[in-house]
């Protein structure tokens, strides 16, 4: 699945197709919100669940940028050229 942004023009009534992290990200962050509004405290369990779905939702969406070399300290000029890489069998 490829990651695409929100459609810009969604309804109230439109359906989405979320990955099952986003949904367990909206239960548990919905269920400690409006515990308060129910004159309760949301439990610990609660909130460490929001917590690590919310993490897991930030991990899964946090891009980590290629490493490559500095064109200059190529001889090639290609930032992924290593010296060696041809000969190797990958």
């Amino acid at each position: 699945m490829f990651k695409q942004p929100l459609q810009a023009d969604l309804q109230q009534n439109d359906a989405l197709n979320l990955p099952p992290e986003y949904w367990d990200a909206i239960m548990w962050s919905l269920a400690a919100r409006l515990a308060p509004s129910y004159g309760q405290e949301a439990s610990a369990t609660v909130t460490a669940l929001a917590k690590a779905s919310l993490s897991t939702i930030r991990a899964a969406n946090s891009q980590t940028p290629t490493l490559s070399m500095p064109s200059i300290l190529t001889p090639f000029n290609n930032a992924f050229y290593w010296p060696g890489l041809e000969i190797q069998k990958l």
